[in-house]
């Protein structure tokens, strides 16, 4: 069980989503768009550890800082919302003083954050989006000196209605500035206002380049049966590499990308297509039902998505493909044996590195349904995961899912199986940072 961070450098950021309903669904909007940032602001602070005098914070004015620059979209779908574009500039700066003793240093500080490409998508029904991108740099420059903060693969969540776009994300940062230590803490608060038509379009996007098309085996499933789902694809032009994602979207609406069945946006399959190609359709996934990964375990409707873009993903190559279906989940058990609290302790297989050895699980069950979570035990950095799932009539934990908080959102980020017997519950456990391990539960005795 793992947590993201870092020595010197550590993001909080809004990070991957549960979206929640909202009461008034977003319209979509047209690509190429972009999204102007005036109105933004950037909060600093900043100190230095001055030999003599100690640490001495940083004079800044103003702060927060006017933010400029721009949220590029240069190609969505209307229908999946899936989008591709850029952070353009996106720019704060400021006036700095430092006072102690006799001395006075005055200074311009600018922070300026740039991604491209961006990955994204739009849940115009929940009112969100999410933003990934494979590389962002936050260059912070102050004195005639410059420093590029890489901030790779960092997903940041936003609200989004009626053309306005707002996020928000913390950077902290230590480094030496004429040989004296510093830290910095940057925080954005990001309003943009949709300006439709204003991006660059770029050439080949939403032309129908390669055709996709997905296929189940049946529209409804139950426990026991298998979910077979494939897929194929036509290249309509040139030769060329692309990436070819698989997305599955729960009853709840909530999204996961095929083959970890995470919210970080991954390709499936990188395919190298040859001009006029078709690869008839294939068997890509087989899965027997209940499953944890995807997790198909509660009833209702779902489906599978799929689209392609160019192996940077900087343009988008086809139109999505959905497959959509029911599933009948088995009733819960009622109040019963399982009700309770249950305590225990989880391992982890990997050795070492960002899997700690140790965690203290708690598992609170009402009417078959699992609350709890697991808390890293003995360590100075606790990494605590919360966990939810349900009790099926044999005992067994369907649709198991370990949280991992983000700002004020919970993401998923792993699953975990178990089966109840007795007064004790054994199961495994497996995360999408490649931790994995097993765990036992006993039902506490009062």
């Amino acid at each position: 069980m793992r947590k993201l961070n870092a020595i010197i450098l550590t993001i909080l950021a809004l990070g991957q989503l549960i979206f929640f309903p909202a009461a008034n669904a977003a319209e979509p909007f047209a690509a190429p768009a972009k999204f102007n940032l005036a109105g933004s602001t950037m909060e600093m602070q900043i100190a230095v550890e001055a030999p003599r005098f100690g640490t001495l914070e940083m004079g800044l004015n103003p702060n927060p800082a006017p933010v400029t620059g721009f949220i590029d979209i240069d190609q969505l779908s209307a229908a999946s919302g899936i989008c591709l574009g850029a952070y353009r500039d996106i720019t704060g700066t400021t006036q700095a003083e430092i006072s102690r003793l006799g001395f006075n240093l005055k200074f311009t500080v600018t922070a300026t954050l740039n991604a491209d490409p961006l990955k994204g998508i739009f849940l115009w029904s929940k009112n969100k989006a999410a933003f990934y991108p494979d590389y962002m740099t936050l260059t912070l420059a102050f004195d005639g000196q410059s420093w590029d903060i890489p901030l790779a693969g960092i997903p940041m969540a936003a609200d989004y209605n009626d053309g306005l776009l707002e996020l928000d994300f913390e950077v902290r940062y230590a480094d030496s500035f004429q040989g004296v230590p510093f830290s910095a803490v940057i925080a954005l608060h990001l309003v943009g206002t949709l300006e439709e038509g204003d991006a660059t379009q770029n050439p080949g996007s939403g032309d129908g380049w390669v055709e996709v098309s997905l296929e189940l085996n049946q529209q409804a499933f139950m426990p026991g049966d298998r979910l077979r789902l494939r897929a194929s694809l036509t290249n309509k032009k040139q030769a060329c590499r692309v990436n070819f994602y698989v997305m599955y979207f729960d009853n709840d609406k909530n999204f996961f990308f095929a083959p970890e069945y995470t919210q970080r946006m991954t390709p499936f399959r990188i395919l190298d297509l040859q001009a006029g190609e078709k690869i008839p359709l294939t068997l890509i996934l087989d899965i027997p039902l209940p499953a944890h990964t995807p997790p198909i375990a509660a009833s209702g409707a779902c489906k599978f998505t799929a689209f392609v873009t160019t192996s940077d993903d900087q343009y988008m190559l086809s139109e999505q493909a959905e497959a959509p279906f029911t599933y009948n989940a088995p009733e819960l058990n009622p109040a019963g044996p399982y009700d309770g609290d249950w305590y225990g302790t989880g391992t982890s297989d990997v050795p070492g590195g960002d899997c700690p050895p140790l965690a203290d699980v708690v598992f609170r069950i009402n009417n078959g349904h699992i609350t709890g979570g697991a808390a890293t035990a003995n360590t100075n950095e606790p990494d605590d995961y919360e966990m939810t799932g349900y009790i099926d009539g044999n005992g067994e934990i369907v649709d198991g899912v370990l949280w991992e908080e983000f700002m004020n959102e919970m993401v998923a980020v792993g699953s975990f199986t178990g089966k109840f017997v007795g007064n004790q519950c054994t199961g495994t456990w497996v995360d999408q940072y490649g931790c994995h391990g097993s765990y036992t539960v006993e039902k506490a005795q009062y």
